[in-house]
């Protein structure tokens, strides 16, 4: 149960953050720069954390997992900068939730990047369905 909150609040994180990378990135008329500003200080304040050390830096940057999780974090972080301008942060965060919904359901069935394979099930179906109505309210009002 713990867990779970933890992952709602990763999620208010987001929001909160794609939001202030989009404000910087209009102040600064540079939302690549507000990315790499969010990387600058996240790099900062993960150098701190207990577990980190320069070990496991050197042995993560010649694994290919690497650098295909920070090309997709910076793509992430730049595109949410981008886009919450033009469609707002609810549309932006909706769609993009879509996306990882379906994107995890994609991974999970087919037990891509080395994840345990497990059929989707109709309730999951059901959920992104949901949050496509939800999506489509969003966007209607």
């Amino acid at each position: 149960m713990l867990n779970r909150l933890w992952a709602f609040g990763a999620g208010i994180l987001c929001t909160v953050q794609s939001t202030f990378n989009c404000q910087l990135g209009h102040y600064i008329q540079s939302p690549t720069v507000s990315a790499l500003w969010a990387f600058i200080i996240g790099l900062i304040v993960l150098a701190f954390l207990k577990n980190n050390n320069w070990r496991h830096l050197r042995i993560g940057i010649h694994l290919s997992q690497s650098w295909f999780a920070g090309l997709a974090g910076a793509a992430f972080v730049t595109l949410m900068s981008l886009l919450i301008l033009p469609l707002g942060p609810g549309l932006t965060v909706s769609i993009s939730t879509l996306g990882v919904m379906i994107g995890a359901m994609l991974i999970q069935q087919f037990g891509l990047f080395q994840s345990k394979q497990q059929s989707i099930s109709i309730y999951q179906i059901i959920g992104v369905i949901g949050m496509l109505i939800g999506t489509l309210i969003i966007k209607i009002y």
